[in-house]
């Protein structure tokens, strides 16, 4: 029996999840949870933050991709038969490079099985890999390149 592995990135813009597709990757769109009825909105991130980084959204246009790199499936999860999602967080600067690229939410997150964690840990190496690798145009403010924070979830399926 063969088993196939692929691995998919949805790009996330603060609140709003467009899909992007690129190269060789399936990119999905996971639906935006209703708003909560409330008579009060949600106070916008500010632009930019503290850091001197943007955010998607109130002017600020996002990046766009236009390089792409899909992460290899580890031989390690694919002998365990395990699959996975990282959520990897990201900086576009201003000339389209990538920076500041780290795991927020591990593939390994909720697994008890000691080999499974090990296994799973190299997907979170394998997407940064991966996503340090991603060439954007970058994110315009009033038509300026400005830098955007941005967010990508990688799924590692078996099939």
């Amino acid at each position: 029996m063969t088993i196939h592995a692929r691995s998919t990135v949805t790009f996330l813009f603060c609140l709003i999840l467009p899909a992007i597709e690129a190269s060789r990757l399936y990119c999905q769109t996971q639906p935006t949870p209703p708003p909560a009825q409330s008579d009060q909105k949600p106070a916008p991130l500010p632009n930019p933050d503290a850091d001197g980084i943007y955010h998607f959204g109130d002017g600020v246009k996002a990046p766009k991709a236009i390089h792409t790199v899909e992460p290899e499936f580890p031989q390690q999860a694919r002998k365990r038969q395990i699959g996975g999602n990282c959520t990897v967080r990201f900086v576009v600067e201003t000339d389209g490079q990538v920076r500041d690229v780290h795991i927020v939410k591990s593939a390994s997150a909720g697994l008890t099985n000691d080999k499974d964690r090990e296994a799973a840990l190299e997907f979170d190496q394998r997407a940064v890999g991966a996503v340090s690798q991603y060439r954007f145009e970058p994110g315009l403010f009033q038509g300026k390149p400005v830098p955007v924070r941005m967010q990508v979830i990688i799924r590692f399926q078996l099939f």
